[in-house]
């Protein structure tokens, strides 16, 4: 996958010190409840006003960074990745720390769309093809991978 939709600005989780470093990196977590896990993410007790521009995603592209201009394929598409914060609930976006940061990062950041139970997503062929939110996991992450050499077929 070259490019999926998502939706501009989210809500942004970070939950990590700047200085956190991995002897070896994560494995991403099977559901959004795996994000609380501390170590090594720990997106627990943060505070996120209601709409607060500095903890946003997709709000600008100039500087490249995972939730500027990106999006992982932790969770599946369209995954709801509650947070509740001052009696709200949130669909965030989670970034452990910004690259910036001297230490790792390790991000989870949603392909949403405003299309019922599908995102579209841009695949390295230049096709376009609508995903379902149902699309299995594994399917779903090699897709977003050049490692594993599959083939994609239609979903």
């Amino acid at each position: 996958m070259a490019l999926a939709e998502v939706k501009g600005y989210t809500t942004r989780v970070a939950g990590s010190p700047a200085t956190v470093t991995f002897a070896a990196a994560p494995p991403p977590p099977v559901s959004p409840a795996g994000l609380t896990a501390s170590p090594p993410f720990g997106m627990t007790g943060l505070t996120v006003a209601a709409f607060d521009a500095t903890r946003v995603t997709h709000a600008e592209w100039v500087d490249g960074k995972v939730h500027e201009t990106g999006f992982t394929t932790a969770f599946a598409p369209n995954t709801l990745v509650a947070y509740a914060s001052g009696g709200s609930t949130f669909d965030v976006d989670f970034v452990s720390a910004t690259e910036t940061s001297l230490g790792d990062t390790y991000a989870a950041v949603t392909a949403r769309s405003y299309h019922a139970g599908v995102v579209n997503v841009v695949l390295m062929d230049g096709s376009v093809r609508s995903v379902p939110n149902g699309i299995a996991l594994a399917t779903w992450r090699a897709l977003g991978t050049r490692a594993g050499g599959e083939v994609v077929g239609d979903f």
